[in-house]
């Protein structure tokens, strides 16, 4: 027999008739006065452990006896799942689960689960195909991810009784490729001039002005509509973000709350997934407020433009065009998605031989040159939507060399220059 403390909380354990049992309590107290009452009765020959131990079907408690990792993903993800996670990452982790975990863990008890056979598991990742692109392995950026999910589907699994609290160290304790996030390359203002000048396409270039003006993300870009774009006497404009365009697989929709779906686009009935305009939410999985955001006289014409411009296409098109009120729209009226703006930066890149980067560098990059300018991180904290000012400057923050220079040759002149004639 043993009582002794495992991170937070006291585990008794007893074997009886060949089998090893342990129950687990809060504080010290409570612990030592179970080992007492187990041992007097063993001494007594009364004893008999708790019939919920036994019968594992009376009591989840019984500590994952045949609970299998597939069983504990279906539940994680059903439960969890549609109430802390956005649609898009819900689509995700569904399908991380189904091709990298289960064909892998899905088959194993949980308290079969050792620390050395999840760092094999993750080895065995690093050599499998992607199934995005069959040509490269599964990265440690994915790797990582995936480790994430399984900490938080063990601390699920700890609060429903289906490991003991101390058994948590089988995940959180396993090693895992050493992974890196390297700063995300953004272009200078020179370059996105550059780019913004060879632009031809009308879709790309509207939301070219639209991120770098408003900080936004690209799907709350893709999903605005007319009424929320409210033009000024004095010539700018005032864009309120209140919603997100998403693409999720159906039953990922099915479990999100209703009122979180705004709008679905037409799709074919054996489509798998749907577009929709649906609310938004922070990191976290927190319903965001809207936010109103102010964009110059340039952007504002530009929108004005694009707006007689889909006018025209209505008349022409007529009936056959599709008016979902979106304000960055192809031309027959439908929106835009995230995979094909990302297609027709690189080729843009590609073109004028500027730095391949991806759409979310323009939401770095306006938030950068919106601190150099103003330096008032509570007002660019309000136009990106951040919940937390600090990852303003820690992570969308970037120095660029052009501003560094500026700065020695102001500091050389502070420090050597004022005595001179």
């Amino acid at each position: 027999m043993s009582c002794e403390k495992r991170g937070k909380v006291w585990r008794v354990s007893y074997r009886h008739n060949g089998v090893v049992y342990k129950e687990t309590f809060d504080t010290e107290k409570q612990a030592r006065a179970r080992d007492a009452i187990v041992k007097a009765e063993k001494e007594a020959g009364m004893f008999s452990p708790p019939h919920a131990l036994i019968n594992p079907e009376l009591n989840p408690r019984a500590y994952g006896k045949g609970i299998t990792v597939r069983e504990l993903m279906k539940r994680f993800v059903e439960e969890y799942g549609p109430t802390e996670w956005k649609p898009n990452v819900l689509a995700q982790n569904r399908n991380r689960i189904e091709y990298y975990i289960n064909p892998f863990l899905g088959d194993e008890l949980l308290m079969d689960l050792s620390v050395q056979r999840i760092e094999r598991y993750y080895r065995e990742l690093l050599k499998t195909p992607s199934v995005d692109d069959p040509d490269q392995t599964i990265g440690k950026s994915v790797i990582e991810k995936i480790h994430t999910m399984l900490c938080t589907a063990y601390r699920q699994a700890q609060r429903w009784g289906y490991v003991p609290r101390d058994e948590m160290t089988v995940v959180s304790l396993a090693r895992r490729p050493k992974y890196r996030s390297d700063e995300r390359e953004i272009w200078t203002p020179q370059q996105y001039r550059t780019a913004l000048d060879s632009c031809e396409h009308h879709g790309l270039r509207l939301w070219l002005l639209l991120s770098a003006s408003c900080s936004a993300r690209i799907g709350e870009l893709l999903g605005l509509q007319w009424d929320c774009v409210e033009f000024n006497d004095d010539g700018t404009a005032s864009i309120t973000f209140r919603q997100q365009l998403q693409r999720m697989d159906r039953e990922g929709m099915a479990n999100i709350e209703k009122f979180e779906i705004y709008f679905s686009f037409p799709s074919g009935r054996d489509s798998k997934t749907v577009l929709a305009l649906c609310g938004m939410k922070d990191k976290t999985g927190v319903a965001a407020r809207p936010r109103t955001v102010y964009v110059g006289t340039q952007v504002a014409a530009a929108l004005k433009e694009e707006k007689q411009r889909q006018n025209a296409l209505k008349i022409v098109h007529g009936r056959h065009y599709e008016d979902f009120n979106i304000v960055i729209a192809q031309d027959m009226g439908r929106p835009f998605e995230e995979h094909e703006i990302r297609k027709k930066l690189k080729k843009l890149c590609e073109d004028v031989s500027l730095p391949v980067v991806v759409p979310h560098a323009m939401r770095h990059l306006s938030v950068t040159l919106k601190l150099l300018i103003s330096g008032d991180v509570k007002a660019v904290q309000a136009d990106s939507g951040h919940k937390d000012a600090g990852m303003v400057l820690n992570r969308y923050s970037h120095a660029m060399d052009a501003e560094r220079k500026k700065m020695a040759m102001q500091l050389d002149g502070m420090l050597y220059c004022s005595g001179q004639a």
